[in-house]
């Protein structure tokens, strides 16, 4: 375009008006010089228009979050639920962006009792997430219901409810903070005898050990100055700390080796009381740990079987 607007000024100037030499390349040298701040105008339009698609995204979240917030017709309970979680012909499916239903699960019915230890299992892709973001009141059934102790899972309750859940995903966030900011975040009143204990039961002694200033050791931008073993151990104590009823754990222990594994496992079914314990996994090891394995193929339950009781006497 600058060359373009060069030639025109050239041609214009010398076939049309007749301008001298010195004239014309007076006014290539002041073209010359609009150039750099047209350039940087061009890059800023460039950054807006590359923008506009996370913008759009951003507006989209905020209108859902408000639909959601209006959807709350009354006053939040403040009593969580308890008891046995029920979920009933639960279908959630996901849409792709021409509109057509993908995967997701459909027709899934659960019993799940306080204090039970459940594994998913199923091939990458069969809803196992979807179903424990259902479980969590991540997400609200399209169509069926979901009950906890009897009381329904509405707009009203899912806050509530929550507030006793903890999900550990398989790649945690961390914040780039220190290790005591990245724990005690959940709750105020997390002391630091408290943060020990969480750390002891999830094996992660020796880390703290390790670093240079122990809880106060800064662990970068989502843990990048540590191993994702031990990212992974730091969020599973976080998740310890919020006492919850419902434990997600979404392939929370695949970056420990599977001796390491089964001693934190073990060690988080022994807590007392113990909360419900859900378990998406794909290593044998895990699932052996595991009271009850519930296997989901394409959004469906296809195997709910009982493993029998899990042996507790080798988690030291």
């Amino acid at each position: 375009l600058g060359a373009g607007v060069g030639a025109a000024v050239l041609l214009i100037g010398y076939a049309v008006l007749g301008l001298s030499a010195p004239v014309l390349i007076a006014l290539l040298l002041v073209l010359a010089r609009i150039s750099g701040p047209a350039a940087t105008l061009q890059n800023g339009l460039q950054q807006i228009a590359y923008s506009l698609p996370a913008w759009e995204a951003l507006k989209s979240l905020e209108r859902d979050l408000g639909h959601a917030r209006a959807e709350q017709s009354g006053p939040v309970s403040a009593t969580p639920p308890t008891g046995t979680v029920v979920l009933d012909t639960v279908v959630y499916r996901h849409r792709t962006d021409d509109g057509e239903a993908s995967g997701g699960v459909h027709g899934i019915s659960l019993k799940i009792e306080p204090g039970e230890i459940i594994g998913l299992s199923g091939a990458s892709g069969a809803g196992k997430t979807t179903l424990a973001d259902i479980l969590a009141g991540l997400l609200s059934p399209q169509s069926g219901t979901v009950s906890i102790g009897g009381r329904a899972l509405t707009a009203d309750l899912a806050p509530a409810w929550r507030d006793r859940v903890a999900y550990v995903a398989q790649d945690p966030v961390l914040f780039n903070d220190t290790v005591r900011a990245n724990l005690s975040w959940v709750g105020p009143d997390i002391d630091e005898a408290a943060i020990r204990r969480a750390l002891s039961l999830v094996g992660a002694d020796p880390l703290i050990a390790r670093l240079p200033q122990g809880l106060d050791t800064v662990v970068g931008e989502n843990g990048a100055l540590i191993s994702g073993g031990e990212r992974q151990r730091l969020a599973l104590a976080r998740a310890i700390l919020r006492r919850p009823s419902l434990m997600i754990l979404d392939e929370a222990t695949s970056a420990i080796d599977v001796a390491g594994e089964r001693a934190v496992l073990l060690r988080l079914l022994e807590q007392t009381p113990r909360p419900t314990i859900v378990m998406i996994a794909h290593r044998a090891e895990t699932l052996s740990l595991c009271e009850r394995i519930v296997t989901v193929i394409e959004g469906r339950v296809t195997s709910d079987r009982r493993e029998g009781t899990v042996s507790l006497g080798s988690a030291a």
